[in-house]
């Protein structure tokens, strides 16, 4: 991959020298809480360095890092995949309250996707993703939803599995959307599986929108107390530091 294209994949996104801005705001806000797991998390965020980077996904400079890697991965694996569709997924069951981030476990929501589509017409189909969790101001509730990115299967097929996911889910969707992913827009497309951000873009606001500190401060805790792994789902396919490639088939 060239400089030039390489630089491209990520002119939307923040430059690192940003996300050191990031963390360091972040640190400032932790450390005025009177939360002790806050101070924890914000003298790793402090201690966090190039040689011995914190992991963290509540770290905005590894956050970065892990991103990037991402990206370049999941674009190398699908380069020969002519058709890909990107599916988000919110459940009403994990649009909550705040304070109800502290008992959301990743890996339960994992478990429950991977039965569901263990259980639907995708079980040929190549699926990536990640689990993010934004702050609604309206409503005043965190929305903890899915980017996914499938690969060998059809729009219609995936919408079949949407209704047969949410027909387990008490109350239904509050909200799916599927479209097909063309190919100058796969690296931000892909980019949304891997965002874990406090803050947001606001209509008539040139700063981005910072919920209040008691909210934002149990949102980094959340990140904190996954792996980035935890937040990443995967079905069909493996990834390491080298990149990715199909899983085997499991033996019958």
């Amino acid at each position: 991959m060239s400089k030039k294209k390489s630089k491209k994949l990520f002119d939307e996104r923040w430059t690192k020298k940003q996300e050191r801005k990031e963390n360091r705001k972040r640190i400032k806000m932790l450390l005025a809480s009177d939360n002790e797991e806050a101070f924890a998390l914000a003298y790793k965020l402090k201690a966090c360095a190039k040689r011995s980077p914190c992991k963290s996904p509540a770290c905005a400079v590894c956050n970065h890092e892990e991103s990037e890697i991402w990206i370049k991965n999941l674009l190398r694996f699908l380069k020969k995949k002519r058709t890909i569709h990107f599916l988000t997924l919110a459940p009403n069951a994990l649009f909550i309250n705040p304070r109800g981030l502290r008992q959301v476990s990743a890996k339960l929501i994992k478990s429950s996707l991977a039965k569901r589509i263990e259980r639907s017409n995708l079980r040929k189909a190549l699926v990536a993703g990640g689990i993010e969790a934004v702050y609604k101001e309206e409503s005043n509730k965190i929305s903890v939803h899915l980017h996914l990115i499938f690969a060998n299967c059809t729009k219609s097929e995936i919408e079949a599995f949407c209704l047969h996911y949410y027909k387990f889910k008490k109350g239904g969707a509050r909200q799916y959307r599927c479209d097909e992913i063309k190919d100058g827009d796969r690296p931000r497309t892909f980019s949304y599986c891997h965002k874990h951000r406090t803050y947001f873009k606001k209509k008539g606001f040139r700063k981005p929108f910072r919920p209040p500190p008691e909210i934002e401060i149990a949102h980094l805790l959340f990140l904190d107390r996954h792996t980035f792994k935890d937040l990443l789902f995967f079905k069909g396919i493996r990834q390491s530091r080298k990149g990715m490639r199909r899983a085997p088939k499991a033996k019958k």
